[in-house]
């Protein structure tokens, strides 16, 4: 990762094209430095699967097992995730893959925002329900009796699945970058699970879904998406995003009341503490 941080589009839609990995990795540190190595292996996860295997070993760590789901529309996809351990320490990685920018498949899972009951009586998204659940089987061996330190992570839908494999999984701990909302406070942690939730100042995914499916709350999710667009210029750019603004209003009224006729009365919630980066840190 770079030490100063870019706004380069590249950088946005394909985070795993830009620069070497791991520049400031210390083979023999003795130092707790998880959250880096998890930041790392986050973006790693989005780069071709030679590519994740060479610099895993670059680094001295073991390549387990790839994770994937089923392609219903993406033939050619990136592997949705892996797992990884750093043989010195015996940590054990789960990283989750984030959205691939033209995977239908990704789309259609972030699309999928109607709330089930995924595990009995508890409420989740169903895109990343049905998601994780295509995952979950290469990860029980590893997973449900782990033989030390065990974190599951991931950025953005990444974030999602860590979310969840978290939740399936509580020896796991917890950290994720920009993720979304994944359920209600249904998907409760156990007592004392380590979660760390990094979150960016200007990323729109952690608002979403919603935190209700109510007018208010889907229009100021549409207010925070033209926000980012910024300042229009000139007399005639500004009265079309007030048009704009216009039109993102009855589109909140109108989906707020589908929200409503379907029942879908729950409250989306984010689990553990979070940490607020901005462009200082």
């Amino acid at each position: 990762m770079a030490d100063t941080p870019t706004t380069r589009n590249s950088e946005l839609f394909f985070p795993a094209a830009d620069g070497p990995f791991f520049e400031w990795h210390q083979t023999n540190s003795g130092s707790d430095n998880a959250e880096l190595v998890s930041a790392e292996l986050a973006r790693l996860a989005y780069a071709p699967l030679p590519r994740i295997e060479t610099e895993l070993r670059r680094i001295g760590y073991d390549f387990l097992e790839t994770l994937e789901s089923r392609r219903l529309l993406s033939a050619r996809a990136a592997a949705d995730g892996f797992l990884c351990r750093d043989p010195r320490s015996g940590t054990l990685f789960a990283v989750f893959r984030g959205t691939e920018t033209g995977n239908l498949d990704d789309l259609l899972a972030n699309l999928l925002v109607d709330p089930i009951e995924w595990r009995p009586g508890t409420i989740v998204q169903r895109g990343y329900g049905r998601t994780f659940d295509e995952l979950r089987g290469p990860l029980e061996p590893w997973l449900l009796e782990p033989p030390g330190r065990t974190i599951a992570t991931g950025h953005s839908l990444g974030g999602a699945l860590a979310t969840l494999c978290a939740y399936d999984f509580p020896e796991a701990e917890l950290v994720t970058f920009g993720a979304p909302r994944v359920g209600t406070d249904t998907l409760g942690l156990r007592p004392r699970q380590p979660v760390r939730r990094y979150v960016h100042c200007c990323d729109l995914v952690p608002r979403v879904p919603p935190t209700r499916f109510d007018e208010a709350d889907i229009e100021d999710l549409a207010e925070g998406l033209l926000d980012n667009l910024g300042s229009p210029a000139g007399w005639l750019a500004a009265a079309s995003q007030t048009a704009l603004r216009q039109s993102a209003r009855l589109a909140a009224g109108a989906a707020a009341r589908i929200a409503a006729a379907r029942g879908w009365d729950h409250s989306f919630a984010h689990p553990g503490p979070l940490f607020y980066l901005d462009r200082r840190g």
